[in-house]
């Protein structure tokens, strides 16, 4: 499979261009029970309208006083000649607010490194932001700010989209706040974008810009369903082709980094890759066999399609050496679930239960296997 040439990481742009004077910040927030109020009543809107030309209006208005526009900067080292004038790395992007308390959800390259987050509200008002955990794997991390009672986004269902489904964007592209986009979903699970470990994006081409990152994009019910990313263009801007992180592994790393500041992920200690060309080529060149095509390959496996995770290595002191898995396995089921792909199952496994003894089929020679494994978390020192 070809990997796509050239990725834009998006919430970079460098705040040096004046972007117009700066709004004068408005008051507190309103009481709870009237932002209750008014979310009910925006809710059942977006349902009368939801077929309608007006629906986008109606989820615009519902969606939007949940997103925030993070600035972040990076203070210049000493020694650095800029530093003697205040100088410093700048740089904008999105959020979402995905509880009244005041945690936004966002992405890990929007704050990473920053020395000093600025958040704005939707109502101009400009409050510090902390961060209270960062996962690089995913591209996710939760900033918290103290701005009193604030509207939580409707959080959605990732696995219900579909292609063709209706979207909108909403961020800060260049600095432009508030700003709506609309489009559909072009693809699902879309990996080997090389932004991240764990991808399995969702594709829309929903206008997405530098300072888009972070933002959500919301189904026509006005709820998440993912979280803006990264885009693939050739000149820095949109062309078609957005990502989105699918707001149920969103959901996940967030309520971990809320609770612990970090992601548990399992391991089973396996090295896989997938049932097709590159498994053409390992297995030709190390077992001295001369396939062709991917149905050969299957008919050697002894499977029905390239559907599964090819084991490629083991590692001795793991899990999955412990339960009896081999080199040349390929398991097809995992905690019950089929395995689609080793991006399936690498996924399954990191969202796995540390210390929970789950249920792995394998093909072997032909033959099923069932085999009981222990999960153990990923990146502690194993003896």
């Amino acid at each position: 499979m070809k990997r796509l040439k050239r990725f834009s990481l998006l919430g970079v742009l460098v705040l040096g261009l004046a972007l117009g004077t700066q709004l004068p910040r408005l008051g507190t927030v309103s009481d709870s029970r009237a932002q209750d109020q008014e979310g009910v009543s925006l809710g059942a809107e977006v349902l009368q309208l939801q077929n309608t030309s007006r629906a986008f209006v109606a989820v615009s208005k519902l969606a939007s006083p949940s997103v925030v526009g993070i600035s972040s900067r990076k203070d210049l080292q000493r020694g650095n000649w800029e530093w003697l004038y205040g100088g410093g790395q700048v740089s904008a992007g999105t959020g979402v607010i995905v509880d009244s308390a005041g945690y936004v959800l966002t992405n890990n390259h929007v704050v990473q490194g920053a020395d000093t987050l600025v958040v704005t509200l939707a109502d101009n008002r400009e409050v510090s932001g902390k961060i209270v955990g960062l996962d690089p794997e995913t591209d996710l991390a939760v900033v918290k700010i103290d701005a009193g009672e604030l509207r939580a986004a409707q959080l959605g269902d990732s696995e219900k989209v579909e292609v063709g489904d209706w979207v909108l964007a909403i961020g800060n592209p260049f600095g432009l706040s508030s700003t709506v986009t609309a489009g559909i979903i072009s693809a699902k699970g879309r990996n080997g974008v090389g932004v991240a470990t764990y991808e399995g994006f969702i594709q829309t081409d929903a206008a997405i810009n530098p300072g888009n990152s972070g933002g959500p994009l919301v189904n026509l019910e006005g709820k998440v369903i993912g979280i803006t990313t990264a885009i693939l263009s050739r000149s820095g801007g949109y062309q078609g082709i957005g990502f989105a992180i699918p707001i149920n592994r969103a959901r996940y790393v967030m309520t971990q980094l809320i609770a612990d500041g970090k992601v548990q992920r399992g391991y089973l200690g396996v090295e896989m890759t997938e049932i097709g060309p590159n498994l053409i080529a390992y297995i030709n060149r190390n077992y001295d066999y001369n396939l062709k095509s991917v149905d050969e390959l299957c008919e050697l496996l002894k499977i029905d399609g390239p559907r599964g995770a090819f084991v490629v290595r083991v590692d001795k002191k793991g899990p999955a050496a412990k339960a009896g898995l081999m080199e040349g396995d390929v398991i097809v089921t995992f905690d019950g679930k089929k395995v689609g792909s080793s991006q399936d199952l690498s996924e399954s496994v990191a969202a796995a239960k540390v210390g929970g003894t789950l249920a792995v089929k394998v093909i072997r020679d032909g033959q099923p296997h069932e085999i009981t494994v222990t999960v153990a978390e990923r990146n502690v020192r194993r003896k």
